[in-house]
């Protein structure tokens, strides 16, 4: 083997002196092939930022998963710092992320609110998050965008940790309700409730064995409603194209956030709101909303030996007997399974929370047989009854039921009922009443004042009752009927007379919206009726081919059968679905001072028999 020194190697090789081959300067390329270095790919990127920070936050924290649940980024922005740029790793195809925030304020924290984001993300991206949080910490919009590909966008509102747990809790909607910086969510409970298109079949479907039932929603919202209240409804279902709130006088401030959300004001003055929101034309599944002021009488009651009272939570007692003197109490937050009895006067029933009916029985043959919510028995005089504050829903028969009382207040009540006979409220042989700010939606009458000796001892006459400030919703049957139970001439001498109906607004009306009818019976005439005022009703935009007005004597009857000042004045029915005929009959009997005044069915007055009135028999009445 032969070795070479190094200078007799580069001697061979033709190596200049400086190590350079011949021919080449050391700064020149010339002639040789040139790469350039293959760059490192650039990471992806996300750019975050706050924008519109509201006063009180004190931070918000951004975060987000990848598809394999890994942390993909988190970050924590204020006011002094509302952006930031980090780097991010990349995401496959088909994987996604979500992406949500927690906002933070001095005291309080929401609860987290997330969006799928899909996509992948790929190097050299730039994943832009934006949170708006439109200088009110209780709503914002998360936006991402990836590069050009992709945007997404949602609207949220910001809940407490501790008044997130009715969220969800209904299947259509979420209602809120301020809560400090944030919002709470409300208990938003169903009731079942009777599509009016389906009247015929489900007339004694007493258990729903038809499923043609429908559920609608209701909500109680407790506030000092010194001034308008505002309320926050999300819709948990499907997006929002349109909204109705009824009736519209109760409601301002009424806007849209999101695809999904609607925010309006309630309130503010003498009468509690109370309104019925629909959405996209959907009113057998609408939303209720009851407003009541917070009852300063509360812990009183609840100190009272006097009191059964029902705190937040379930109750099942059945059978609830009030005696002399006692008051039921219902809690917000309360719900009691059971019925009521009355026994004696100077009894209540009060508070801010629900008596149902959906653990009674159910049944009958061609009309209900089940127990009625609350019934007065026995055939004494009763005093003094308050009905006030309370939630009733779900009764097998009628809800509240009362006979011979003297000086009754029922307000701000709610009713939901959804089978046959289930009416709202009948008072027989009662007087001195007043029912005002109730919401009653039945399937059967919603109001019905009568003669009758079938639930007391029948002993006086049904007069001087003032219903008014309602809203009244009827399925099937009647809104406010007086009659047709009105006594037996010779057998059960009472009458009806000197009751008014003023300033109520039916929302719908699949039957007769004001009706007033005699009936004999067992073969015996009716007694009188007398001095009856509807005074500024509104029939609000209803649905049905209802017919306003009834006014009638059912069959020939004894010649002193009377009915007298039966007056309807300023009266304004508007309906979606066309109307029926008015009507007043005497079917040959004695009837008169019927007065139509001011009376209008979809922007036409009613002047006369016609189109919006028939006539029959020979009474006359006048149109003025």
């Amino acid at each position: 083997m032969m070795f070479f020194t190094p200078v007799l190697l580069s001697l061979m090789l033709g190596a200049c002196a400086d190590g350079t081959l011949p021919g080449n300067d050391s700064d020149s390329s010339e002639g040789q092939p040139t790469t350039d270095p293959t760059p490192e790919p650039d990471s992806p990127k996300a750019a975050i930022s706050l924008e519109n920070i509201p006063d009180g936050i004190e931070n918000v924290r951004i975060t987000a998963f990848d598809g394999d649940a890994g942390t993909y980024l988190d970050v924590t922005l204020d006011a002094e710092n509302s952006s930031k740029t980090v780097e991010v790793a990349e995401i496959a195809e088909n994987s996604g992320m979500e992406l949500g925030y927690t906002v933070f304020s001095d005291d309080a924290e929401s609860v987290r609110r997330s969006m799928r984001v899909e996509g992948y993300v790929k190097s050299g991206d730039e994943v832009s998050i934006v949170l708006d949080m439109h200088e009110d910490a209780r709503f914002s919009t998360l936006t991402c965008s990836i590069g050009d590909r992709s945007t997404v966008s949602e609207a949220f509102v910001n809940v407490t940790r501790s008044g997130s747990a009715y969220e969800g809790t209904n299947p259509r909607y979420d209602v809120y309700v301020d809560d400090g910086p944030f919002l709470k969510a409300l208990n938003v409970r169903k009731a079942l409730v009777t599509n009016g298109v389906h009247n015929e079949t489900v007339w004694n479907d007493w258990t729903n064995q038809h499923k043609l039932r429908d559920t609608m929603s209701y909500v109680n919202v407790t506030a000092a409603f010194d001034g308008p209240e505002e309320i926050i409804v999300k819709r948990n279902d499907s997006d929002i194209a349109d909204f109705d709130i009824r009736p519209a006088a109760s409601v301002s401030s009424m806007a849209r956030f999101g695809n999904d959300i609607v925010r309006f004001s309630l309130g503010g003055g003498d009468i509690l709101p109370k309104v019925s929101v629909e959405f996209d034309g959907d009113r057998y599944h609408n939303l209720f909303i009851y407003g009541a002021k917070t009852d300063p009488d509360r812990d009183r009651y609840k100190n009272d030996p006097n009191t059964v009272f029902y705190g937040r939570g379930n109750h099942t007692p059945g059978l609830i007997s009030l005696k002399d003197g006692q008051t039921l109490y219902v809690d917000d937050g309360a719900i009691v399974y059971g019925r009521v009895e009355i026994t004696g006067s100077n009894i209540s029933i009060r508070g801010r929370g629900v008596i149902t009916g959906s653990s009674l029985p159910h049944y009958g043959s061609l009309y209900a047989e089940g127990p009625k919510l609350v019934i007065t028995t026995g055939k004494e005089l009763h005093t003094d009854i308050v009905i006030e504050g309370v939630t009733f829903v779900d009764s097998p028969n009628w809800t509240l039921c009362l006979s011979d009382i003297k000086g009754l207040t029922v307000k701000n009540v709610n009713i939901i009922t959804h089978i046959n006979n289930a009416d709202g409220i009948d008072l027989q042989n009662c007087f001195d009443c007043e029912v005002s700010d109730c919401f009653i939606r039945t399937y059967d009458d919603n109001v019905s004042w009568k003669i009758t000796t079938q639930y007391g001892g029948c002993l006086n006459d049904c007069y001087d009752i003032d219903m008014h400030d309602c809203l009244l919703w009827c399925d099937h049957a009647r809104n406010i009927m007086v009659g047709p139970e009105a006594g037996q001439q010779g057998q059960v001498e009472r009458s009806i007379h000197d009751c008014t109906f003023s300033d109520c607004t039916i929302l719908e009306s699949f039957g007769t919206s004001m009706s007033v009818q005699q009936d004999e019976s067992s073969g015996y005439s009716a007694m009188p009726i007398r001095n009856i005022t509807f005074r500024n009703i509104v029939l609000d935009d209803v649905l049905s081919s209802c017919m306003p007005v009834k006014v009638r004597q059912n069959g020939l009857m004894d010649p002193v059968c009377e009915m007298s000042g039966i007056h309807f004045m300023n009266i304004t029915v508007n309906t979606l679905g066309g109307f029926k005929q008015s009507l007043v009959e005497d079917c040959g009997n004695s009837m008169s001072d019927i007065l139509f005044e001011n009376v209008s069915v979809n922007g036409t007055k009613m002047t006369g028999p016609g189109e919006l009135m028939r006539v029959s028999g020979s009474v006359s009445p006048v149109f003025r």
